[in-house]
């Protein structure tokens, strides 16, 4: 629900790291959707789900998933 996209976003503008707002911006919708995937699942999963913007986005998915691994 928007409300708990919206608390989302509050948690994480205190501790955004690689992932700044602007890429944030970019990549909230991709992140938000495959969370639960890329927590519970494997990281063949997690890359399916987030297709094309993994490369990108990853720092994201590090916000919530910090065992996921994000190139250089």
């Amino acid at each position: 629900t928007i409300g708990s996209v919206i608390t989302d976003l509050r948690k994480l503008s205190g501790h955004l790291s690689d992932c700044d707002k602007s890429l944030w911006l970019h990549c909230g919708v991709e992140v938000l959707g495959c969370v639960e995937t890329c927590r519970n699942g494997t990281l063949g999963a997690c890359i399916d789900c987030l297709g094309g913007a993994y490369k990108d986005c990853c720092p994201c998915v590090q916000e919530y998933v910090p065992k996921i691994p994000c190139s250089s």
